[in-house]
């Protein structure tokens, strides 16, 4: 169950970790109470890259960050050159293998020594 605030963000190269078609479906599904699109007339104004905030049952809100698509695409077929997002797409790395070996929950501080490794490594090839 997803706590009231949760921001769903995808990271991946590829629409797939998030059912947003689902989601809308279910909320077009239930006329009110369970599940419904916050605001939906402004956010289909915003364009299909817009947040999308749903209402789960009386009060819990959840956002699809970027409609669900992977937070770095911007509509465009490659947003960034690959020397350019190579060290946020380290960071994402070491955070994940960091959740993972310490099995903690919740806002995390990445460990310093691997922050600053990415950081001497990644940031020598923005001249």
């Amino acid at each position: 169950m997803l706590a009231d605030g949760a921001i769903l963000a995808s990271g991946s190269s590829a629409a797939l970790e998030l059912d947003r078609e689902g989601f809308v479906e279910l909320a077009d599904h239930y006329e009110a109470g369970d599940l419904q699109i916050i605001d939906r007339d402004a956010t289909m104004q915003e364009g299909i890259h817009a947040s999308i905030r749903f209402l789960v049952g009386a009060s819990r809100e959840i956002k699809f960050v970027n409609a669900g698509f992977p937070v770095n695409f911007d509509g465009r077929s490659c947003s960034l050159p690959a020397h350019m997002v190579q060290g946020t797409r380290a960071l994402l790395y070491g955070a994940a293998t960091q959740v993972i070996d310490e099995g903690s929950v919740g806002l995390n501080v990445l460990d310093a020594q691997v922050d600053e490794w990415i950081f001497k490594n990644a940031v020598k090839y923005f001249d």
